[in-house]
C-alpha cells in the first residue's frame, strides 16, 4: 500500500522519510546552501585573519545593506528570527558543529537582514549558537535585503528541508507562512513544502486544539503527532468536552498513557458520565507516517475510507470484519443469519 503522491518527481525529503535514501552527515548538511539567495561569487577569505571578512564603507552603528561580500558581524547585534518555527535545538548538535568549525572553519556563512541598527537572523541559527559556544564574538554573514514574506519563506523552508522537526513545529512553520501571506491556502502550502495536501491539512489540525494543549506543545513540541491532533480536534469540533481533550494530553505528557490511546480514553470517560459513545476518528498510517485511511466510529457504526491514491485490498478486511462481527454477536446468543457482503466501495 502506498500513499498518494503528487504528479511531480519525488522530493528528497520524502525519500528520506521513507528510508529510500540516507541522511547526509551533519557536516555536509551545514555546508549546503540555504533558501535565501546566495551570491554568485564569494570573496576569497582567510579564516585565520579576522579582518578578511570585514565590510568596507559601513558607518559605525549602522546595519549594512545588501552586499555580495561576506562580512564579520558582532554576534550580540544579531537577533533570532521572528519567524523561527523550531522550538528545540539539541545541545549535542551545537557542540558537534562547534568542533567541526573549530577544526575546519565555517564553510557556509549565516544569512541576516538589516532591521534598523541591528540584524535579524534569516538562516544559520545552529551555526550562530556554535560560534557562541566557542566564545567567538563575530560571525561571517551575508546581509540580504528582504521583506517579511521573503524572510519567513527563507527561515521556514530552510528548517523544513535541513532540520528534523516535530509535527507541531512543522505546523508552526505552515502557520507562519499563512500569516505573512507567503501561502494563502492549504493547496498553496502543499505546492511550496515537501508534503501532500492531505498531510498539510492534517498538520493544520493543531490550530483547532484548545489553548491549554497548545501551551503544553510549546514546551514539548513532540508530545503528540498530527494524527492524534486531528482526532482530538475532530472530537472537539463535534461538540466534545474540551476538558477531556486537555486531560488526555496531560496524561500523555505525564507518561500515563501513549498518544494512540487518547481517543479510547476520552470515549471511556464519556461512557462513565453517561454521555454515550462519542464519535471517534482514527488515522491509519504507514511505517513512514504517511496516512493510508481513516476509521470513523460512532453509535451508528464504523466507516473506513482510504486516502486518495491508496490502493487497499478490501476482501481480506471484509472477511475479517464479518468474522469478528459473528464472534461478537454470538457471545450474546444472537442468531446469525446469512450475511450479505457489503459493497467495499461504500
Amino acid at each position: 500500500m502506498t500513499a498518494a503522491k503528487k504528479s511531480v518527481p519525488p522530493k528528497f525529503s520524502g525519500l528520506l522519510k521513507q528510508g529510500i535514501i540516507e541522511a547526509a552527515p551533519e557536516s555536509a548538511v551545514n555546508g549546503m546552501p540555504t533558501f535565501a539567495s546566495l551570491p554568485a561569487t564569494v570573496e576569497p577569505t582567510d579564516r585565520n585573519a579576522a579582518g578578511a571578512y570585514a565590510g568596507e564603507g559601513q558607518a559605525e552603528g549602522e546595519a549594512g545593506a545588501k552586499t555580495d561580500a561576506v562580512i564579520l558581524i558582532p554576534i550580540d547585534r544579531i537577533d533570532s528570527s521572528r519567524f523561527q518555527n523550531r522550538l528545540t535545538l539539541s545541545e549535542e548538535k551545537v557542540v558537534g558543529l562547534a568542533e567541526n568549525i573549530r577544526q575546519d572553519g565555517l564553510n557556509n556563512p549565516i544569512i541576516v537582514r538589516a532591521v534598523g541598527k541591528r540584524y535579524e537572523l534569516v538562516a544559520g541559527e545552529t551555526r550562530m549558537r556554535a560560534y557562541r559556544y566557542l566564545g567567538y564574538q563575530e560571525i561571517p554573514a551575508f546581509v540580504r535585503e528582504m521583506d517579511d514574506v521573503h524572510s519567513a519563506r527563507s527561515t521556514v523552508l530552510d528548517n523544513f528541508f535541513h532540520e528534523t522537526l516535530t509535527d507541531y513545529e512543522i505546523y508552526k512553520g505552515l502557520q507562519i507562512l499563512m500569516n505573512v501571506n507567503a501561502a494563502t491556502s492549504i493547496r498553496k502550502l502543499a505546492e511550496i513544502t515537501p508534503w501532500e495536501k492531505s498531510h498539510v491539512q492534517r498538520l493544520m489540525a493543531f490550530a483547532r486544539l484548545p489553548p491549554a494543549v497548545i501551551d503544553m506543545l510549546e514546551r514539548q513540541p513532540g508530545l503528540i503527532g498530527c494524527a492524534t491532533a486531528e482526532s482530538l480536534a475532530t472530537y472537539k469540533g463535534r461538540g466534545g468536552d474540551l476538558a477531556l481533550v486537555v486531560r488526555a494530553v496531560e496524561r500523555i505528557r505525564d507518561g500515563n498513557m501513549p498518544q494512540t490511546r487518547a481517543m479510547a480514553w476520552i470515549e471511556s470517560k464519556c461512557q462513565e458520565r453517561g454521555l454515550g459513545a462519542s464519535p471517534v476518528r482514527a488515522v491509519v498510517t504507514s511505517a513512514q507516517g504517511n496516512p493510508l485511511c481513516t476509521v470513523d466510529r460512532s453509535p451508528k457504526g464504523i466507516k473506513i475510507q482510504a486516502t486518495q491514491g491508496t490502493n487497499i485490498d478490501w476482501e481480506p478486511i471484509q472477511t475479517a470484519l464479518i468474522g469478528l462481527l459473528k464472534s461478537q454477536l454470538s457471545k450474546d446468543g444472537d442468531a446469525i443469519g446469512p450475511v450479505d457482503s457489503p459493497d467495499p466501495s461504500a
